[in-house]
């Protein structure tokens, strides 16, 4: 976990199966990676009697609701296969300790996104929902304005970013 003047970022080892992040809080929608493992654990209790594992999928809603309650941006969740991230935004603290400029709105999308870490342009396109060409235009202008660095490019994977996150 790693809390920022705007943002609250929560990585977890292992990424998601069976589902994609597009799909995430939807009713219904859940996935294990061992069924038997999951049908013991839900009956399994830890010392203090709290069930080891909930088995119900309504963390994501639970979070969806939480946020939207309080009035502040929906969740930005990124999945690399290997781990995943969640990104909860407070921009109303944004204003304390040096947030970056105003951005518009797709250069937003990409900076919050990139709170994550390092992300390829199909990363991105996939955490902001951008068209390409909106993409690039954004990464363009961030990196422009400093906020955002590349890495590769020419030949190589490239990813990007934020400035803030080395």
């Amino acid at each position: 976990m790693r809390l920022q003047a705007d943002r609250l970022i929560i990585t977890s080892p292992g990424g998601l199966y069976g589902i994609t992040v597009d799909r995430l809080g939807r009713e219904g929608r859940t996935s294990a990676r061992n069924a038997r493992l999951i049908e013991v654990c839900k009956y399994t209790r830890s010392n203090d009697g709290a069930r080891v594992v909930e088995t119900l999928a309504s963390g994501i809603p639970r979070v969806f609701e939480t946020v939207r309650a309080a009035q502040l941006p929906d969740p930005i969740f990124h999945d690399t296969g290997v781990s995943f991230t969640a990104v909860l935004r407070h921009p109303a603290r944004a204003g304390t300790l040096g947030a970056p400029p105003a951005l518009g709105r797709s250069e937003r999308l990409v900076y919050d996104a990139l709170a994550a870490g390092r992300l390829s342009v199909g990363e991105l396109q996939a955490a902001t929902g951008l068209q390409p060409a909106t993409l690039r235009k954004a990464l363009r202008s961030l990196r422009g304005k400093d906020l955002v660095e590349q890495y590769g490019g020419r030949g190589q994977a490239t990813t990007y970013a934020r400035e803030d996150s080395h």
